[in-house]
């Protein structure tokens, strides 16, 4: 199963992943003094090969769930490693579909099979009896993940989990309330409902992916349907900051990015969807933005990601200058999806190389001296509510670079308050993520600690979390 990692980190360490220390005089265009963009760079050995297959981005969740918003019955929490809900006493629970049924008999899972709540492992193994299930080849170790249960797949039209006749969740509140604004009552809070109640994400399918905006101003009516950000995230940016505005207003949306998200799980079968997340968000701005599927042109014979937006008069700037509304881009990974020890892609001066593929792309969310968060295809890892935080976590790819919108100002973004101004340095309970909490250090945000599933952050004087030690929050 994918791993989970815990949003543990310091400050030390988010420094230590730039490419540009603080001591570097970076210049007006984001470039370190001194360094010039290359063509192709020259090359820097590489402690493993560069296996394009193996690397087309950092993988996501196989669960069709937002995990900071999933809605589960009644005294049943969701468990990111099996992708079910699950009681106190460790109960998968349904209804399952037919598939899944057929798998857990012939398991051995007998008469239980036939009820509504199997043993969370039962319930798993019969998830993944899928033919679709498959090892990540970019994790050692992986065991087979399936992006459907057995017995459905990835409805086209729906990007919902389907065997025709119904739905399977767990779902987030959009698609309940999507489920509810078409006339399905109290069927949406089950955990399968009706296909006719699901709102179609793809009417036309792949080819032009249902799409149809208008390239109009974003207002503030275009993102009032609850948002994705940490409080440190602002909730919006202002004009001055361009298409980044216009990209960021969209994205940080819960109701926007659900959508976004089954989007790209019809179009993209693959768990590495990072690029077409992008893809789909950049419609908002630029209606005729092609869908892409890869970071950069790098061993796929076309334009990625980043050849689209140099098209648009992007530029590179450095990682300390990342803003939200950027586009980021990250260092080269070995085939397993890791970091390399020298890696190519360091610096913004590594944007125009094309001889290393970046493992991953993604919006920039925010950036707290240099701890960057992240809204892209990996939300539903359940370590962010805007994003992770990438470059504080172990075994997250570093950010080498990002792009920036020609008509977005350096700072556009820098007015808005964060959620640690004022506070004195402590880990805080998140009011949005009841299991999360904040550090705050000098005024801006370092990192992040979470509860185990089922558990919440213990808040005290001034919402200070309770903390067992130093790094480890005492949850109740």
């Amino acid at each position: 199963m994918h791993r989970r990692i815990p949003l543990v980190a310091s400050a030390a360490l988010a420094l230590s992943l730039f490419a540009c220390s603080s001591s570097d005089r970076v210049t007006d265009d984001g470039l370190v003094d001194g360094e010039l963009p290359t063509a192709d760079g020259e090359t820097t050995p590489n402690d493993l090969t560069n296996d394009l297959a193996k690397m087309s981005a950092e993988s996501d969740s196989p669960y069709s769930v937002d995990a900071n918003d999933v809605v589960c019955p009644d005294a049943t929490t969701f468990d990111g490693t099996s992708g079910f809900c699950v009681t106190t006493n460790g109960e998968a629970v349904g209804p399952f579909p037919q598939g899944m049924i057929d798998a857990c008999k012939k398991n051995g899972g007998g008469a239980v099979c036939d009820s509504a709540e199997w043993p969370v492992a039962l319930a798993k193994a019969a998830r993944n009896a899928n033919p679709s299930a498959v090892d990540d080849p970019t994790i050692e170790g992986d065991e087979p993940v399936a992006s459907c249960p057995t017995g459905t797949t990835v409805s086209i039209k729906h990007g919902l989990c389907s065997d025709g006749k119904f739905v399977y969740g767990p779902f987030d509140s959009t698609v309940v309330a999507e489920c509810q604004a078409n006339g399905g009552a109290a069927a949406c809070n089950a955990l399968r409902f009706d296909v006719k109640f699901a709102t179609e994400v793809l009417p036309n399918g792949y080819a032009d992916a249902g799409l149809s905006a208008d390239g109009s101003e974003i207002t503030s009516a275009d993102f009032a349907g609850g948002d994705l950000e940490l409080a440190a995230v602002p909730k919006a940016l202002p004009s001055s900051c361009g298409d980044a505005a216009k990209l960021f207003n969209h994205y940080n949306n819960r109701k926007n990015f659900s959508q976004i998200k089954r989007q790209a799980r019809a179009i993209e079968a693959s768990g590495k969807r990072c690029a077409t997340y992008v893809s789909l968000a950049m419609r908002e701005v630029y209606p005729g933005f092609p869908m892409r599927k890869r970071t950069d042109s790098v061993g796929s014979g076309g334009n990625g990601v980043r050849e689209e937006l140099f098209k648009r008069g992007w530029k590179p700037v450095s990682t300390a200058n990342c803003q939200p509304g950027d586009i980021a881009f990250t260092q080269d990974l070995n085939e397993y999806g890791k970091s390399k020890s020298k890696p190519k892609i360091r610096t913004a001066a590594d944007a125009y190389r094309k001889d290393a593929h970046s493992g991953h792309v993604f919006m920039v969310a925010d950036n707290q001296n240099g701890v960057i968060t992240a809204i892209d295809n990996r939300i539903s890892e359940g370590a962010y509510n805007s994003g992770s935080i990438t470059n504080s976590r172990k075994g997250k790819t570093p950010t080498a670079y990002c792009l920036r919108a020609p008509n977005a100002s350096r700072g556009c973004a820098s007015q808005v308050d964060a959620f640690c101004k004022g506070k004195a340095d402590a880990f805080y309970c998140d009011p949005d993520i009841a299991k999360a909490a904040i550090q705050c250090k000098g005024g801006t945000r370092l990192a992040g600690l979470q509860c185990p599933t089922g558990k919440t952050c213990s808040a005290g004087s001034g919402g200070r979390a309770a903390m067992k030690s130093a790094t480890e929050l005492a949850c109740k």
